[in-house]
């Protein structure tokens, strides 16, 4: 199903059945389920502001695929079959749910993410540095996108 095209319940009745059907399908039961490029579209406009606005402020930006999932990805082989199965630059587990909220809302958006490891294991900084570095630059580009919007 296009899932931008259905309410949340209707997302979740649809997931829920899907998972059913295949469980009786395989034989067993079937717990994970995804549909790929099923996703929502950011906003243009606001995707634009925010390279923009990133540039300026010299901060790192790249446009991508964001997969979002509901499971911390720490492993090699979880984020190679994401890559293959979504053509994924990252992932995540909170875009999915602001992609959806914005679109049933109407309201533009588009997903920021601060990238703290590769989903592999290895992490260039601990995490208490990262976030100190996250916060600020967050707020930053926060603060330059309500000002060019």
């Amino acid at each position: 199903p296009n899932l931008t095209t259905l309410t949340a319940s209707a997302i979740t009745y649809q997931v829920e059945t899907d998972r059913k059907i295949l469980s009786e399908l395989c034989g067993y039961e079937v717990v994970g389920m995804a549909y790929p490029c099923g996703g929502v579209n950011n906003d243009e406009r606001v995707a634009e502001l925010l390279i923009n606005a990133a540039s300026k402020l010299s901060l790192p930006a790249k446009r991508g695929i964001v997969a979002s999932g509901d499971q911390f990805v720490a492993d090699k082989k979880t984020k190679d079959r994401i890559v293959s199965t979504f053509g994924a630059d990252v992932c995540e587990m909170e875009g999915a749910a602001i992609a959806q909220a914005a679109f049933v809302a109407g309201v533009p958006f588009a997903v920021v993410r601060a990238i703290s490891d590769g989903a592999d294991g290895n992490s260039p900084m601990d995490f208490p540095t990262f976030l100190s570095i996250a916060v600020k630059s967050s707020q930053s580009l926060t603060l330059a996108l309500i000002e060019s919007y």
